[in-house]
Order: C-alpha cells, then structure tokens, then sequence
C-alpha cells in the first residue's frame, strides 16, 4: 500500500452547550482545543476545516492530525491473513489497485447475510453460508469488480473467508441499452434495417 491511500483523519463536528456560535472537532473524550464531552452537543456530520464556525485551534489541530489508512488499506491487511488462495491473490491485487469498496459492514451474522449476495457466488459459496447461518458477529465486505464482486466474510476470531460473485445479468439493462442504441441511430440518421 503506498502513502498516497491515505486519509486526512475526519472527526465529528460539535458544538459547547453554552456557546452554539462556534463548530469544534470533536475527539475521544473532548474536542480537539479541550472542551470536555459533557459539555459538547455531537452533529452525524464531519467537521470541516475551513467551515465558517470552525474553532481556529480545532482546525489546527485537526489539519495536524496524522492520516490514516484507507478502506482499501484496511482490508487489504485483514486479507493477509486468509488462507493463500488464487482467489485471495485477485483480491489483494484489487485492493491495491484502489477497487472500491460497496459495502462494509458488521452485525450478527443471519442479520447481514443478505449482504453477501448468497444467490450470486460462484467461488467459495459453502464456506460462506456455513459462517452466515449462526447468529455469530461478523463482518461483511463487498469488494466490486467490472464482471463480478469479492464476498469477504471477517468473523471476529478465525481468518477472513473470501468468495467470488458474478455480476447478475438484469434483463432490463439489456433492454434500456438496445433501446438506447437503436434512438441514437435513429437520431444521428443512420440507415435503418429492413
């Protein structure tokens, strides 16, 4: 993984009880300039530097903070500890290579299964369902590829599991497409069949 995968560090946006006139970054136990966290309301945004209302001292000290990795970084080092496999090697060559990440997610295992796209893979499907039929905590990853997507399960205390799904063919996007096709034809004036 190179240091360009990296992140600013993000940190959610709050406000002092008694002083409402200015946004701070809020960090573990306190914001970033030492207001504790009993004293602070916490927004489901993040706090944006250059906002306005940004805390001077907050701004500083959140431009300062060390980055982190990425989504892909992350996962590519949960990866590492699968079993070797061809299809572990495509996958920790994806992640390398920046391929996105469709979802992540945690949660009891029968709970987030649907996640897993069961009905789609073609690569490692036993494995799967076995860990997606208990009640157990488990992670979910969808890692998206062009022709299909890599299904990795993350149980908290074994090795990562990773499955292959292919990409379903949705009838209708065939349809749309060769819809499509035929009205710009059309409206460039080219020749039609007979």
């Amino acid at each position: 993984m190179t240091a360009l995968q990296r992140h600013r560090r993000r940190f959610a946006a709050a406000e002092h009880r008694g002083s409402p006139e200015a946004e701070h970054a809020m960090g573990a136990h306190a914001t970033l300039c030492g207001i504790p966290a009993n004293q602070i309301v916490v927004y489901r945004h993040h706090f944006r530097t250059s906002g306005t209302r940004a805390c001077p001292c907050c701004s500083e000290r959140a431009t300062a903070a060390p980055t982190v990795p990425c989504g892909q970084e992350r996962l590519h080092d949960k990866v590492l500890t699968a079993v070797p496999s061809p299809l572990r090697t495509r996958l920790l060559n994806a992640l390398r290579n920046g391929a996105p990440i469709a979802i992540w997610i945690n949660g009891p295992a029968d709970g987030v299964a649907v996640h897993a796209h069961l009905d789609h893979i073609t690569d490692g499907a036993e494995a799967v369902k076995d860990l997606l039929a208990t009640h157990d905590p488990i992670g979910i990853a969808r890692v998206t590829q062009p022709s299909g997507e890599f299904i990795v399960l993350l149980p908290p205390h074994t090795d990562p599991v990773i499955a292959w799904a292919n990409r379903p063919v949705i009838w209708w996007r065939t349809l749309v497409r060769g819809v499509t096709s035929v009205a710009s034809a059309i409206s460039r004036g080219s020749p039609r069949p007979r």
